[in-house]
């Protein structure tokens, strides 16, 4: 009676497995493959536009210190932000998320994240996600010391596009 139970145990257990498991056309669209690649280095910033622009402002004086630059790219349907320093010595940080997104072909993309921080003054990138076309994404961007105390951020701090 014991080893019965057992055995129904374990089929239940693998019909839940086979069940929660993704086809192999759904995995195949769960995400882009430009997802955290560098936008230069795919040649996805050869055609990027850039859809908004925030200011970074001073946490100190409220004079704007930097810039926040979200971009798109039509050939390679993807999203990046990149962060004008004009503060020498200054950590410029940039973030972006994309949501979890239902794919019209079937499946899901996940909810991804990225944060990438540069000690440079001038314009700097953060890594890239693709299917920008059908997904919302999160943006933020602020300056630190390289100690990690924030000198300067975007108004209202992160923002999101859809």
């Amino acid at each position: 009676m014991r080893s019965v139970r057992i055995s129904l145990a374990i089929v239940a257990v693998a019909a839940l497995v086979a069940v929660s498991m993704p086809t192999a056309a759904q995995a195949a669209f769960q995400a882009s493959p430009y997802d955290n690649t560098n936008p230069q280095t795919t040649g996805c910033a050869a055609d990027a536009v850039s859809l908004v622009t925030y200011p970074i402002n001073s946490t100190t004086t409220g004079l704007q210190v930097g810039t926040l630059d979200v971009r798109y790219s039509a050939n390679c349907d993807s999203n990046w932000v990149r962060v004008n320093n004009t503060i020498a010595g200054a950590v410029a940080n940039k973030y972006i998320a994309r949501h979890r997104t239902h794919l019209p072909e079937g499946g899901a993309m996940e909810f991804v994240e990225q944060t990438e921080s540069d000690q440079a003054t001038g314009w700097s990138y953060g890594m890239q996600f693709g299917r920008a076309s059908i997904s919302c994404i999160a943006v933020g961007g602020w300056l630190s010391t390289t100690n990690g105390t924030v000198i300067a951020i975007v108004p209202g701090g992160s923002k999101v596009l859809c």
